[in-house]
């Protein structure tokens, strides 16, 4: 693990022209921000992407955000490549906890409902039991793999078997049921607001006419994986708006449930709100959706409804 800061070797080229910015120096303030030689403080979550150039007298470590680059002059071949191996692991063994930072956890949800599936199983396996020992296929889904809840080794259960892969991984499978994890609005989410090939819009022909639609054929090709059913679970505070949109494909064939099977009320007016009670300013209860005040929706006769984490069942 880098925890100091570091300097790298300057090439000949560049000691004879006196470049001397070849250090990256950590902030101990922030541990997730960097800095490269006399440039501004970088942030791990900002960094799109990592490149090392070379000129004709030295190589040169380009760190790419949204708004700018950024670089390091100056290096030699193997410094440089020192550096972006450096720096692309300083980034990913803090960009998951920055990720996960005031968000639910998809993996214990994940587990509660793979229990209810393999508990809702064993009620009647002979419905759909082949044979001794058969077990139905459960793919469990993510955009990215910082979601990855098992780290290599899934839960055994007594009726499912249950593999884990990334959306892209997942193109061509077939299984009994899926679950999508951390259906939600973020960078990191569904869509991800992560442009993620540079040259993607020099080989599309003209613009898409769709937002994301690249990332829309990827939800596509996640949702359709299963042929018995599919759970997406999400952040109930930033749900992806991909939820409201299978919400008028769907219909009533969309349930909306907390992670341990219990009914949620939906919010007619934005569909992926709940139903929730709150007082106004002026001391009045109310029931109204949970996303007030971006959803205007008000009902005057009180509901109540759970407030626990939500999953949706397709």
């Amino acid at each position: 693990m880098l925890t100091r800061s570091r300097t790298y070797r300057p090439s000949l080229w560049a000691r004879l022209f006196l470049v001397d910015n070849w250090k990256l120096m950590l902030d101990q303030a922030n541990r997730h921000q960097f800095r490269l030689g006399k440039g501004d403080a970088l942030g791990c979550m900002g960094v799109s992407a990592v490149a090392v150039t070379k000129a004709l007298l030295w190589h040169t470590v380009e760190i790419r955000t949204h708004t700018r680059t950024q670089t390091l002059s100056g290096l030699t071949g193997d410094g440089a490549r020192r550096l972006r191996n450096d720096l692309v692991g300083f980034i990913n063994l803090h960009l998951s906890d920055l990720i996960e930072q005031g968000k639910p956890s998809f993996g214990d949800a994940c587990r509660q409902v793979l229990c209810r599936l393999d508990a809702f199983l064993s009620t009647d396996p002979g419905r759909w039991r082949t044979h001794d020992g058969h077990r139905l296929k459960v793919l469990v889904l993510w955009r990215y793999n910082l979601l990855n809840p098992f780290q290599g080794q899934p839960p055994r259960y007594d009726h499912i078997e249950v593999s884990g892969l990334s959306f892209h991984r997942s193109k061509g499978l077939e299984a009994d049921y899926t679950i999508l994890l951390d259906v939600s609005e973020g960078d990191y989410g569904v869509p991800s607001r992560i442009e993620d090939d540079e040259l993607l819009n020099l080989v599309i022909p003209r613009p898409e006419a769709f937002p994301y639609a690249e990332e829309r054929r990827l939800f596509y090709v996640a949702l359709t994986r299963a042929s018995r059913g599919t759970f997406l679970i999400y952040n109930r505070l930033k749900p992806s708006p991909y939820i409201a949109e299978l919400r008028d494909i769907a219909g009533d064939d969309l349930r909306f449930e907390t992670v341990d099977g219990a009914r949620l009320q939906q919010c007619p007016k934005c569909v992926v709100g709940r139903l929730v009670e709150r007082t106004t300013e002026d001391g009045t209860a109310v029931t109204s959706c949970s996303r007030h005040p971006s959803c205007a929706y008000e009902l005057s006769k009180p509901s109540t409804t759970s407030g626990a984490p939500s999953t949706v069942g397709l």
